[in-house]
């Protein structure tokens, strides 16, 4: 049960990390400009 249960999150702790570094990927691949725009208004919002 131990031995499921590590393997189990480990896992988990995997697929997290591809989903970490796939996710902006298939965000950034489509929208690139609006992604910029967001990410620079936001900046600005942060900086006041």
């Amino acid at each position: 049960m131990f031995k499921q249960l590590s393997m189990l999150s480990g896992w988990l702790k995997i697929s997290s990390v591809l989903i970490v570094l796939i996710f902006p990927a298939i965000i950034l691949a489509p929208l690139p400009g609006i992604v910029i725009d967001i990410f620079v208004l936001f900046s600005l919002l942060c900086q006041q």
